[in-house]
């Protein structure tokens, strides 16, 4: 009769039979002893999320197996009496420590945050050279050893160095406390070193972002009718009567723009390119101003594809990356140097504002511009396109001429 064998050497967890009856009982008490040794190990490593080479996973094996063996000769000599009892009551009985854990790197938890969270691109590069940077500015690579006061000491250091307060919120501390929470939620971290660091934001009037006022907008939508390249001639347009992001508009594609429940429509779609959240994906009237300006047009002349295929696509693939550079350096050259303005962004800033001051219904008017639903009621029922297209009728065409 066969029996079924951990083996050290030919990797974790795989069974092998063995003929016991033809082993020594020395050895098969041996070969019982090894075994356990190595199953704590694995559990030990397993439990932290490690992984190491053969070779280090045989070393620390040997060494447990020697403090078990230190543990068991200390037993037996106090059972026959070789060791003075009362002495052993006085002094505790050593027990065998695993040992110390391996480093966790900050690539083990970075890799293990992709392969969870399916980042795109452009994120996964960002974040992966944002905690390169606090790696260096800690000094090691063990994420195990990172301190709630290394994340204040970092963030004093971007202070330090001039960084406005949003970019070392949103852009350096949230990517680091990110990655470190969801190895803290996998078991691989105790804690989340960095979940109470942030820092507080105090905007003052003159720095609040505002929307186009109607003269910003007319001027940059009449300077955009001039233009031959298509993304500078439509992409403001599109962006004055949608609110939609600049990146969403640069990166539609002809067979977006669709006639849906008897509306003309443009559909904001994942299979176009990355989209901010799931709100994103949404359907948006278009408006008649939009379609009297020969919108609708351009798109119908359009092959199947990128609507705007005269912009190229950045390193990661997308013209909305390329789109939102260019088109913002465009405005900024038309005189638009307010910093309060954001040359993209303030177009749904001034969406908002025109949608309080026409009436339009709220949970429409964030249907349209993507926007989260805020309570549970918010997510009951569909958005009819002729539902989307009656409030949006409520906003007036700019009178540029």
């Amino acid at each position: 009769m066969g029996a079924t064998l951990w083996t050290s050497h030919l990797g974790r967890g795989e069974l092998y039979t063995d003929v016991r009856e033809a082993l020594p009982s020395a050895d098969q008490r041996r070969i019982k002893h090894r075994n356990t040794c190595y199953a704590l190990i694995d559990q030990h490593l397993q439990g932290r999320g490690l992984a190491p080479p053969e070779d280090d996973r045989e070393r620390l094996a040997r060494a447990f197996t020697l403090e078990m063996q230190k543990l068991i000769q200390q037993h037996q000599a106090l059972l026959l009496g070789k060791v003075d009892a009362s002495h052993e009551r006085q002094r505790p009985m050593e027990r065998p420590s695993l040992p110390a854990a391996m480093p966790l790197s900050f690539d083990t938890i970075l890799n293990g945050w992709k392969l969870e969270k399916k980042p795109n691109q452009k994120t996964e590069y960002v974040w992966k050279r944002v905690l390169s940077e606090f790696r260096a500015f800690v000094g090691h690579d063990d994420a195990g050893r990172v301190t709630a006061g290394n994340f204040v000491e970092w963030k004093a250091d971007l202070l330090g160095k001039g960084l406005a307060a949003k970019t070392i919120r949103d852009g350096k501390l949230a990517p680091v406390r990110a990655i470190f929470q969801w190895a803290a939620d996998n078991r691989k971290l105790e804690t989340n070193p960095g979940a109470r660091v942030t820092i507080d934001l105090k905007a003052t009037a003159s720095e609040r972002r505002r929307g186009y006022s109607e003269e910003e907008a007319v001027l940059i939508l009449s300077k955009a009718r001039n233009e031959t390249n298509s993304h500078l001639r439509w992409a403001p347009w599109v962006s004055a009567y949608t609110g939609a992001r600049i990146a969403e508009i640069c990166q539609l594609r002809s067979e977006d723009v669709k006639e849906i429940g008897g509306v003309w429509c443009i559909a904001f779609a994942a299979e176009a390119g990355s989209l901010k959240n799931a709100n994103s994906e949404r359907i948006v009237p278009i408006h008649p101003a939009l379609e009297a300006e020969g919108f609708l047009k351009f798109a119908g002349r359009k092959p199947t594809g990128p609507l705007f295929n005269d912009l190229s696509p950045d390193r990661f693939g997308s013209r909305g990356g390329t789109g939102t550079k260019v088109i913002s350096k465009w405005i900024r050259s038309l005189g638009i140097t307010d910093k309060r303005i954001s040359p993209n962004h303030s177009w749904r800033h001034r969406l908002k504002t025109l949608g309080r001051r026409y009436g339009l219904a709220v949970d429409i008017l964030n249907a349209m511009t993507g926007h989260g639903r805020k309570t549970v009621a918010d997510t009951y029922g569909e958005f009819p396109t002729d539902a989307l297209k009656r409030e949006l009728l409520k906003l007036p065409s700019l009178d540029v001429s």
